[in-house]
């Protein structure tokens, strides 16, 4: 049997997998993270229905690491300003990473300025 990127790279127009250096996680990422969690608990009252027991607290602490290297979140600042977007949601449910990632980016309306689509409009 051969391995999943021997059979990817044979496969064409499919880009073989490389292989993913672990990723060092330093005291004060680890603290961030923490206290991003403790944040969110506060902020979604039903955040057990995500992270029922404590490994599967510390599981999601580590793919939020991982995704918010991949994803370019390296800044407190757009940590805050997913946080601040959270306080906003009206809904008892903690964010999926995905989900969170988005809100750490502003878009126009962040700004008071139109969403894109009515600015296209507006602009035309």
């Amino acid at each position: 049997m051969k391995p999943a990127n021997q059979l990817m790279a044979t496969m064409g127009n499919l880009p073989a997998l490389e292989p993913r250096l672990p990723l060092q996680v330093t005291p004060q990422t680890a603290e961030v993270v923490n206290d991003l969690f403790r944040r969110l608990r506060g902020i979604f009252p039903a955040w057990r229905q995500a992270w029922p027991s404590t490994e599967a607290l510390d599981a999601a602490k580590a793919e939020w690491i991982k995704e918010f290297a991949d994803e370019g979140i390296r800044t407190l600042e757009q940590i805050e300003f997913g946080i601040q977007k959270c306080r906003k949601l009206k809904k008892p449910f903690a964010p999926s990473v995905g989900e969170f990632i988005a809100m750490c980016a502003p878009g126009p309306e962040d700004f008071g300025m139109p969403v894109v689509g009515d600015a296209w409009i507006e602009a035309l």
